[in-house]
């Protein structure tokens, strides 16, 4: 199978779970919305934020360790055994000192949901470490399965608490954590990580081994909060948590192309890791550089235009304003996929420190930003800090490629993609059936021109199956 075939199984069989998941959960937003308050779900909101955050801190980015180092051991059972037994008795120590210092700390400070919020952090580690140890042995069927359990299981229980039992947002929590859990340990039999927990296989070295991989990785993970759960506190506290349940619902919508850029990130990490040392890595590299900017370019510019048509069905009235920001994320969406796109490499190459340099200039320019502009401009400061940073992060990660590699995009586009950023931008803000409907054609219409050569052989392989 060739290196381009490979990443496109990979990435339809993730994009099969994480499209299915996301889709459960966006069109959960009609329950989410009518029954929490703008106030409550920005307080939930946050929480799942400081999840995503707090818990890679407490594996000390240890599961990402877990990946890399599997994929070179595939065909060795003994080093799997190895990691797997390593990082777990690192990941079980830090994850108990972390549940004695927040024991410590709930005892001088009331924090509300205090068990919710306990057991959701306890299945959003588990979930991260099962998944990556599949990821790693290359179980990607098994993987995707499973992201699409969690997600109806988490649709179904999310129901079951928070309509017949009411249990607000209790019943989020819960319904999220079990949705995660339960698929996870079920993963984990199935794929035998149990087998590979040794006694025998504990070693030293390895554990320095992978800590001198993920430790670096620290900064880049503290810089994603400053992205991501930074923004909401501050809005939180300048604006209150009914701004920021404003702000989490925009971020619902982008997140959709989100959710498509960590799929291609997951699927293009193992590649990139596969292909590094090859003879024609830059070309490879180069092809899908350009590949994946004019395919999320398109997609997020559609997924904009789309949301005005979307957005009355699936949201309550009171979250209107949400409409306003999301060119803006979308743009930051874009540049994140970028950002991401050069991260898998640094990896691949294990210059983590790299990594975590480029990552903690952005975060700086992120929150300069948006300390400089929330007190004018509310909202809108989160949005542009976002874009702004991420944008930055992008430029000086190509060039700083340069240094590795040589990745060249197609001439001129660029241009072509802002420009048509540009015309659909202004033509959203119109606000109006006309300008929609409008804006919808050009989105699809340069979506199929960008695209038509990956599309043709999307095609030519469609067909050939069934023929087959």
């Amino acid at each position: 199978m060739s290196k381009t075939s490979y990443l496109a199984k990979n990435t339809l069989l993730i994009a099969i779970s994480r499209v299915s998941t996301q889709m459960v959960m966006f069109f959960m937003l009609p329950l989410y919305t009518t029954t929490l308050t703008p106030g409550e779900y920005g307080t939930v909101d946050l929480i799942i934020t400081y999840g995503a955050l707090f818990a890679p801190l407490i594996m000390l980015n240890v599961q990402q360790g877990i990946f890399r180092h599997l994929i070179d051991a595939r065909t060795d059972s003994q080093m799997q055994r190895k990691v797997i037994t390593n990082a777990l008795e690192i990941v079980i120590g830090t994850s108990l000192l972390a549940a004695l210092v927040f024991l410590a700390v709930s005892y001088f400070v009331d924090i509300p949901l205090i068990a919710s919020i306990v057991f959701y952090f306890f299945s959003f580690i588990v979930g991260d470490l099962v998944v990556q140890i599949a990821r790693g042995l290359g179980k990607t069927k098994e993987f995707a399965i499973t992201g699409i359990t969690q997600g109806l299981l988490t649709a179904v229980l999310s129901l079951v608490f928070m309509l017949p039992l009411e249990m607000g947002m209790n019943g989020m929590l819960l319904g999220m954590a079990i949705g995660m859990l339960l698929p996870a340990i079920i993963l984990a039999a199935y794929i035998g990580v149990y087998r590979s927990i040794k006694v025998s296989a504990r070693d030293s070295t390895i554990k320095k081994e992978l800590l001198a991989f993920s430790l670096p990785l620290m900064p880049n993970t503290i810089s994603w909060w400053v992205f991501n759960a930074s923004d909401r506190t501050i809005i939180s506290l300048v604006l209150g948590v009914a701004a920021n349940g404003i702000y989490a619902v925009t971020n619902k919508f982008a997140n959709i192309a989100n959710s498509f850029s960590s799929i291609f990130y997951m699927s293009w990490s193992e590649s990139a890791v596969l292909a590094i040392n090859d003879a024609d890595r830059d070309k490879f590299f180069s092809s899908v550089a350009n590949m994946m900017l004019k395919t999320f370019s398109t997609l997020g510019i559609l997924i904009m235009c789309a949301t005005p048509v979307i957005f009355p069905l699936m949201v309550n009235e009171s979250f209107s304003e949400a409409l306003l920001y999301l060119p803006v994320l979308i743009l930051g969406t874009v540049f994140n996929t970028v950002v991401s796109f050069y991260s898998a490499i640094y990896v691949a190459k294990k210059l983590t420190k790299q990594v975590a340099n480029t990552s903690i200039i952005a975060a700086l320019i992120n929150l300069v930003v948006i300390f400089a502009l929330i007190w004018f401009i509310g909202i809108w400061a989160a949005a542009i800090s976002t874009a702004v940073a991420y944008g930055a992060m992008a430029v000086y990660r190509h060039y700083d490629m340069k240094k590795y590699m040589e990745i060249t995009y197609e001439h001129g586009l660029l241009l072509k993609l802002g420009l048509l950023f540009t015309v659909v931008t202004l033509l959203y803000y119109m606000n109006n059936a006309g300008a929609t409907i409008l804006s919808l054609v050009i989105a699809v219409g340069a979506g199929y021109w960008l695209n038509r050569k990956e599309m043709g052989k999307i095609k030519q392989v469609v067909l050939g199956r069934i023929t087959k």
